[in-house]
């Protein structure tokens, strides 16, 4: 949904995420470039329709073997993380269907989300979370209080009209008035006119708190994932947490059960094999049982970019982190 409002009612707004539109001159520029493009072509839109239909008969279900790790890692700073968490996870998820070529499956079939699926989701939506929790500050409500900061050291101590800061940050009036609202709703600005229809005078309230990442990096999400159970897993367990994250918030929880790669023959694969449970040997086997997982994981391997060569195995490259996976069985 789109709104001019600057927050929503609570009940609304603990359900989205919200993004605020770029208000700077240089994007309304663009935009009235755009607008008067007239000898742009019209998309090809051919590869995305097939791209929805081969998505319609493809594998759906979608498991992270590092969701309790990144659970452990995120503050619980607001009630409303219950359901911006679930958001963040049915992203990752998202993002692994969609890639789901290049994804190594569960022994039930499953698509198995990477680090990558969550990095992808961390730079679209790690601002939003920590603003919509307000663990972090908007860049734009951060620009606002520092031109009201300078506006108040030349009136010596003076209240300033949103007037004043429209021509500091070289904007509409609107638009400014729109920011200095979000200041006043966070606190970190107060009006002192309470008269109706009277210009606003403005000056600074709370200091603005120091930013808080509610979602972690990558590298400290892979420090914090260490396998402490590695029942049918045949991929190498991750590298030991560094210092930095010892004695932190790591659960250190157990990988999910049962992902075989196609990678690498690693020792631990051997050894399970040789007890009997399906390392490398027994993939076929235990795919076959598990209701086709083989036949959809190779069907699924035609959309991504395929290198084969007449006398070794096919190569397919993920598109979004640019690792070969190798398949024996092409």
């Amino acid at each position: 949904m789109t709104t001019t409002a600057v927050k929503l009612h609570p009940e609304n707004e603990t359900r989205l995420l919200s993004l605020t539109v770029n208000d700077t001159k240089e994007q309304t520029q663009d935009v009235l470039a755009a607008l008067a493009e007239e000898d742009g072509e019209a998309p090809d839109l051919g590869r995305w329709h097939a791209l929805q239909r081969w998505l319609e008969g493809a594998e759906h279900r979608v498991t992270i073997p590092y969701a309790k790790a990144l659970a452990g890692l995120v503050p619980p700073v607001a009630v409303r993380l219950r359901r911006d968490f679930g958001a963040v996870l049915n992203l990752i998820r998202a993002h692994a269907l969609l890639h789901q070529a290049t994804r190594e499956r569960d022994a039930e079939g499953r698509i198995v989300a990477s680090f990558a699926d969550y990095r992808a989701v961390l730079e679209l939506v790690a601002a939003l979370v920590s603003e919509g929790v307000e663990a972090a500050v908007p860049k734009t409500v951060r620009e606002t209080l520092e031109a009201v900061e300078r506006l108040l050291v030349d009136s010596e101590g003076d209240p300033v009209t949103v007037a004043a800061v429209a021509r500091e940050l070289e904007l509409d009036k609107g638009t400014a008035w729109r920011r200095v609202r979000a200041a006043l709703d966070r606190g970190h600005l107060k009006n002192l006119e309470d008269r109706k229809g009277r210009p606003a005078q403005l000056k600074l309230g709370d200091p603005l708190p120091e930013d808080v990442e509610v979602l972690p990096k990558v590298e400290e999400l892979r420090g914090c994932t260490v396998a402490g159970e590695t029942k049918g897993v045949s991929t190498p367990l991750p590298p030991t947490p560094p210092a930095s994250a010892r004695g932190s918030r790591c659960e250190r929880p157990s990988l999910a059960r049962g992902i075989t790669s196609p990678r690498r023959d690693t020792p631990g694969s051997r050894q399970l094999a040789a007890r009997g449970r399906p390392g490398r040997s027994g993939n076929r086997g235990a795919a076959d049982r598990a209701g086709g997982t083989q036949a959809r994981t190779h069907r699924a391997t035609r959309v991504g970019t395929v290198q084969a060569s007449s006398g070794g195995p096919a190569r397919v490259t993920d598109p979004l982190v640019g690792v070969p996976h190798v398949d024996k069985d092409p």
